[in-house]
C-alpha cells in the first residue's frame, strides 16, 4: 500500500474532494515522516506543526465556503 506522503499532491487534492481522507490526515502523516527521519536528514532548521495544522484549518474552510458559492477551490472570481 502505497503511503500519504508518498503520493503526488494532485491526487491528495482529489482523494480529499472525494473525502478518501482528510487535509488533517495529510498534514498529520507528512509531519510524522519528518519526525521519523529528520534526526538523521537534516532536512528542517525549524518544523512548526502547529502552524501547518493552523493552515490546513483555513485551507480547509476556504474550501468549503468555495464548494458551497459554486466556484472551484482555489479558483478566484473576478
Amino acid at each position: 500500500m502505497t503511503e500519504v506522503w508518498e503520493l503526488p499532491a494532485a491526487e491528495l487534492g482529489s482523494m480529499i474532494a472525494r473525502k478518501e481522507t482528510s487535509a488533517r490526515d495529510v498534514v498529520d502523516a507528512h509531519l510524522s515522516r519528518i519526525e521519523a527521519l529528520d534526526d538523521s536528514v537534516n532536512a528542517f532548521l525549524t518544523l512548526t506543526p502547529d502552524l501547518a495544522a493552523q493552515r490546513q484549518t483555513t485551507s480547509t474552510a476556504g474550501s468549503q465556503r468555495e464548494r458551497s458559492s459554486g466556484r472551484s477551490p482555489g479558483c478566484r472570481s473576478r
